[in-house]
């Protein structure tokens, strides 16, 4: 079971129904997380990319650091 991160705009009007709908997405994994930046369009990764990955680091695992 794979964690979802699904990530849109705000300001984005073809994802305005993601807050209702990404639940959607637990047909495929249990564990899915929304996440909004309050501002960057459709193409959000090209206007805000430091806050995109930002965004999709707070769901990776941090490695464990061994002796």
């Amino acid at each position: 079971d794979a964690p979802v991160e699904v990530v849109v705009a705000r300001d984005d009007a073809s994802t305005a129904r993601f807050p209702e709908g990404h639940g959607d997405w637990k047909a495929v994994s249990d564990r899915v997380t929304l996440h909004e930046l309050d501002q960057g369009g459709h193409y959000f990764v090209s206007t805000r990319p430091a806050d995109t990955a930002a965004l999709v680091r707070t769901g990776c695992p941090r490695p464990e650091h061994r002796n």
